[in-house]
């Protein structure tokens, strides 16, 4: 059958290719985890024939480490590793050279390497010090650039790996749906099942694609719990219609697209098992997470040691391998663990094929993460390695992206700064600030600060200075991470926020968990407010240059706070070209080779005594991406420059006017700096200047003059200006504008280059001249073919 639409016929096939690619969901076809197809590789199947029951049972289990604990802690695991062979180990606290030398310990004692898990939810930082942060859940989740998301998995992943550590145990795909819960909160992408989903599988498909396993938690949902199943057994009391079509979607989602494992959560769900968790429930592992939603890959239980899995009399481990799990975590005895499920198969609750078949699972999921080549981490310039700048630009973009401006009453990004009076107050805070020291960079600010144990009477002290200004930035910081007492905030700190937010001419920064929001009753009255979502010193800079313009805010919440702040609510401000602060790398320049550079040249003109001190400031794009001092302002080496120092703008212009235009000559290769000058100025040719190369001129060891005074050949011997030289008006023949009401006759500027053409030359040595500044506009229009004054607009 064909149809005709406009003269252009159509099949019917045609048609279906057409909506198959637009309802991908529909004809979406599951894509297995990738590792079962190892299940019958060779090096795996030979590993299983060559394990005793014992070690088969130890396959299935994951013990704790705890790299910070030290040495003797580390050697009495190594004992257990090498007398049992457990299959996995969880990493926890520790430095980054403790961790890596922990892991090979244990992996150097293990005959069937390990699977290494760690709980990286927003980064190794989580359990790793000395490593980068990155965004929670919840700042992801107003996230719109998938790419960013992705790059950020990848990133993780390539972190991982410089530990030895093959696993996650992430992302968390719950959704929060219960504002009041203890369990997840930021930890959770949002309320929405699509968005949650989606956020999921791009940092799932970044870890995958760095080699690392990726561990969706915590199946069937944990989102709309109100007790933590740290310290209790929470019950979910939600249909199974529910559970289908909300809580247990992102796990379907991830499950069709190949995700390697799932964690299974201590939930009670009477909907699915009236007496037992879910992680130890066959009700809820084989029946609903294997068979109904048809998830193949590896089944872990959450960690066994956590009061919401301690329910009923009989062995957890026991329970949980019977219910389904493949793997169980976090076993505080394994010794008797693995002798329990030895009792468990003898009396028939469990089976050898069973056993065989969740230690073949596990064997083909280290044969993928390569453990079949296992090679020991290095610890050589670990941190560093770890601290990436490409990973900080990724990291960067994510928290540019996330910034949310839920509110903006025409006061974003801030303008017209002449006839503002800015204060900036921090409510949480002890000291000046990240956020308050970057808002410093682009007015002049006066900085309060309220601590978080602040009486009534220091509020009012700081609110009654806050009424001699016409703009005040807040920010709000010291928010606890989940809703329990109040996130934290004090009651002066809420008193506090609210007659700030009284003042239309307040705006906020919300550096921690959003729905912190719901506490400030008249904070909707404010200007403008900010999502920031969490507090770090990244955060905090890049929010202080959102609300000059630096760049547009982008993010979108991910979440209902109230009836004011809905899920999705976002302006979208723009960038007024204001200058944006950053690294080197977010402009494609190395920072290490920059540095070193820099460094060398400032302070090779110190020890030769070029200058007592110098101020190197290097922007790129917009992008401030290199400020540092040098130095002292005089040789006595008394007062060391600073960052604020002001200085002369008039002497600063003769090289930051050329000087950009001649690099990028170079980089053309239209202008070569060891060549003599008069290559490119022909006046020279014939003169003592000749053969001065134009890097001898630039350096100023050129010998030529320090200075020529040329206004005293226009002015009389009282000092007059001669009327022969200038005139108030510009004519044909006065037309170089020196100032409103001043233009210089045109002759003159030859008798400038004639001047500097036949000035006698000193010693070749460092004697600061501006006077090759005079031609080299006229060498740069000679060599582009535009108008200097042109060029540079």
């Amino acid at each position: 059958m064909n149809f005709i639409f406009k003269g252009a016929e159509i099949s019917l096939l045609s048609l279906f290719i057409v909506f198959s690619f637009c309802t991908k969901k529909a004809f979406s076809i599951p894509e297995e985890p990738s590792f079962l197809k190892y299940k019958q590789d060779e090096w795996v199947i030979e590993k299983l024939r060559s394990m005793t029951l014992e070690e088969k049972i130890a396959q299935l289990i994951f013990i704790p480490v705890y790299p910070e604990k030290g040495k003797e802690n580390i050697a009495l695991t190594i004992k257990l590793v090498k007398k049992l062979q457990p299959g996995g180990i969880v990493i926890m606290k520790g430095s980054p050279t403790a961790t890596v030398n922990a892991i090979n310990g244990l992996q150097a004692v293990s005959k069937t390497k390990m699977l290494t898990a760690i709980d990286a939810e927003w980064g190794l930082t989580m359990r790793t010090d000395s490593t980068m942060q990155f965004p929670f859940a919840q700042t992801l989740g107003a996230v719109s650039d998938s790419m960013l998301i992705y790059q950020m998995g990848v990133d993780l992943g390539n972190q991982m790996k410089l530990l030895g550590i093959n696993m996650n145990f992430g992302p968390v795909v719950d959704i929060n749906t219960n504002p009041e819960n203890l369990a997840i909160s930021i930890r959770s992408f949002g309320e929405d099942k699509y968005n949650v989903a989606n956020h999921a599988w791009w940092i799932t498909k970044g870890l995958q694609s760095s080699g690392i396993i990726a561990v969706a938690k915590h199946f069937p949902g944990h989102g709309s719990s109100e007790n933590d199943s740290h310290n209790s057994l929470p019950l979910i009391k939600v249909s199974k219609t529910h559970l289908d079509t909300f809580e247990t979607y992102p796990f379907k989602f991830l499950a069709e697209r190949g995700i390697c494992g799932i964690m299974t959560a201590h939930l009670r769900i009477p909907e699915i098992d009236l007496n037992s968790p879910a992680s130890l429930s066959e009700k809820a592992i084989n029946g609903y997470l294997k068979n109904e939603i048809g998830f193949k890959g590896l089944v872990i239980t959450d960690a066994l040691n956590m009061e919401g899995a301690q329910a009923g009399k009989e062995n957890s481990v026991v329970k949980a391998l019977i219910a389904g799990n493949d793997m169980v975590e976090f076993v505080s005895d394994p010794e008797a663990a693995i002798l329990a499920v030895k009792k468990a198969i003898n009396d028939g609750k469990l089976t050898l094929k069973e056993i065989d078949e969740k230690c073949n699972m596990v064997l083909a999921l280290k044969r993928w993460a390569g453990l079949n080549n296992y090679k020991p981490a290095d610890d050589n310039n670990l941190v560093n390695n770890l601290n990436s700048p490409m990973a900080e630009v990724n990291n960067r973009r994510l928290i540019k992206n996330a910034l949310t401006v839920i509110k903006n009453h025409d006061i974003l990004p801030v303008q017209g700064l002449d006839t503002l009076r800015i204060a900036s107050v921090m409510i949480g805070a002890n000291q000046i600030t990240p956020f308050q020291q970057i808002l410093d960079n682009y007015t002049v600010i006066d900085h309060f600060f309220l601590h978080e144990k602040a009486t009534l009477q220091e509020w009012t002290a700081i609110g009654d200075k806050m009424k001699n200004y016409n703009l005040i930035i807040a920010g709000i910081m010291g928010i606890n991470l989940f809703p329990n007492n109040n996130f934290g905030i004090s009651e002066t700190e809420i008193k506090a926020v609210n007659e700030l937010a009284e003042n239309n001419r307040t705006m906020f920064a919300v550096f921690g968990n959003v729905y912190v929001l719901k506490l400030f009753e008249k904070i909707g009255k404010s200007a403008a407010i900010i999502a920031a979502y969490q507090n770090t010193s990244l955060t905090q800079e890049l929010a202080s240059q959102l609300i000059f313009g630096a760049f547009e805010a982008k993010g979108k919440l991910p979440l209902t706070i109230d009836n004011l702040f809905m899920r999705e609510t976002g302006f979208t401000t723009h960038s007024n070209q204001t200058l944006s602060y950053s690294i080197p790398e977010e402009t494609g320049i190395n920072s290490g080779l920059l540095n070193f550079y820099i460094d060398s040249l400032a302070n090779l003109g110190l020890k030769h005594h070029a200058y007592p001190g110098c101020q190197v400031l290097i922007a790129k794009n917009g992008n401030v991406i290199f400020h540092k001092t040098y130095g002292f302002h005089k040789y006595e080496n008394k007062e060391k420059v600073d960052k604020n120092d002001i200085y002369d703008w008039a002497s600063v212009t003769k090289v930051t006017g050329p000087l950009p235009a001649l690099m990028k000559l170079v980089d053309e290769k239209k202008l070569d700096v060891d060549q003599p000058l008069s290559n490119y100025w022909p006046s020279f040719k014939g003169s003592n200047k000749e053969n001065i190369r134009i890097s001898e001129f630039l350096t100023h060891q050129s010998g030529i003059p320090a200075w020529i005074p040329f206004w005293m050949m226009t002015a009389d011997k009282k000092g007059n200006l001669k009327t022969e030289y200038f005139k108030p008006e510009p004519s044909d023949s006065f037309q170089t504008r020196v100032s409103e009401k001043l233009y210089l006759r045109n002759g003159f500027k030859q008798a400038i280059f004639d001047t500097i053409r036949n000035s006698m030359l000193g010693e070749k040595k460092y004697v600061y001249s501006c006077l090759s500044f005079y031609i080299y506009p006229e060498v740069i229009s000679n060599l582009t073919g535009t108008d200097y004054q042109e060029l540079q607009t």
